[in-house]
């Protein structure tokens, strides 16, 4: 599961996954004539894509990923998108192509994924348009003319619940989902680098234990998600850059895990640190905040019915390496109270 996939979360997300994964499933089986699915494709998401783009099908982990931007949408034009790249999972099955070529529109046909697929490309963009004329009357509707402010937010009204605008858009609670990594077996580092990127993101992580993989997981805003991303892979390659530069230096002190490890726990205890002294109070009980709310709406969209178990372990560490990780983290320029308009952040 290589790709980071920023998947969505949200009660109608969460539904119409379950739809698509009873219709995907029955017509696939229907294509076989017998229970075949399970081989196809290994689970479907939405969440941002490309403007241009209504999903996709990714090859390496089966994954079938459409557009958060369809989920307002008739479920018939998003049925019909997601049999598109359902089609797709069957060829590769079949003959290891992803080509739009004659076995691909042969099996759309058979899928029923042809109908209704372009037109999700209209009702988007109509879509888009309507909110666009929504947000505008709205904006009308705060004018000290007090009948052309009424006439505005009636019809802004009226537009919303003739199109049902306002229940996708605005009413559906949202969370975002995102790996950090996933493998066999998770090194310590990489817990002690999850925890350094929660507390300058907000974001919730967790460690999740699937049949054949681990994997560190993320949740948040989906601007709070991209941070930490961003974060992770900086800081990982800022971090590594200066092991190995002290390894050269002196290997022996450095061996193994154990120096890794413990430069790493270094850096993090003095960002926490740095974070318990910044003047600015505000920024770290924002940051606080978020850590919370992220978290409150992971357990309530996401694991309703999973057992979450939270706790700590100690860590054994080299006290040499660990003060010196403490140093080089004294030093790490971070940006105090992150703006999340901002996606292009760092740390020198």
């Amino acid at each position: 599961m290589d790709e980071r996939i920023i998947r969505l979360y949200s009660q109608s997300a969460i539904e119409k996954r379950e739809l698509l994964k009873r219709d995907i499933d029955n017509r696939i089986n229907n294509y076989y004539k017998c229970d075949r699915s399970s081989y196809i494709y290994s689970d479907i998401f939405f969440a941002p894509l490309e403007k241009n783009k209504l999903g996709v099908f990714i090859t390496s982990n089966c994954l079938i990923v459409l557009s958060e931007d369809i989920l307002s949408l008739d479920y018939s034009l998003i049925l019909s998108v997601a049999l598109h790249e359902a089609a797709h999972a069957i060829c590769y099955y079949e003959s290891n192509k992803t080509e739009h070529d004659e076995l691909f529109r042969s099996v759309c046909r058979a899928l029923g994924a042809e109908e209704g697929f372009e037109k999700a490309h209209i009702d988007i963009k109509e879509r888009e348009s309507l909110l666009s004329k929504v947000k505008k009357l709205k904006a009308l509707s705060l004018s000290p003319f007090e009948k052309e402010a009424q006439a505005a937010l009636k019809k802004a009204q009226e537009m919303s619940i003739k199109y049902h605008l306002e229940s996708e858009r605005y009413d559906d609670e949202r969370i975002w989902e995102a790996d950090f990594i996933t493998s066999s077996r998770i090194a310590r580092k990489y817990k002690i680098l999850a925890r350094i990127v929660s507390l300058i993101s907000g974001v919730f992580v967790i460690t999740v234990h699937l049949d054949e993989f681990d994997g560190l997981r993320c949740y948040g805003k989906r601007s709070d998600i991209q941070i930490a991303l961003y974060l992770w892979d900086t800081l990982e390659r800022t971090i590594d850059k200066k092991l190995r530069e002290e390894r050269k230096i002196n290997p022996y002190l450095y061996k193994g895990q154990l120096g890794t490890t413990s430069f790493y726990l270094g850096v993090l205890s003095s960002i926490e640190e740095r974070y318990r002294k910044i003047e600015n109070k505000e920024t770290t009980t924002e940051i606080v905040k978020i850590t919370n709310e992220n978290k409150n709406l992971a357990m309530k969209l996401v694991f309703t019915n999973t057992r979450v178990a939270f706790g700590s372990s100690s860590i054994r560490q080299n006290t040499r390496v660990f003060d010196q990780g403490r140093n080089f983290g004294s030093k790490l320029e971070i940006r105090n109270g992150i703006d999340r308009k901002d996606e292009n952040l760092l740390l020198e």
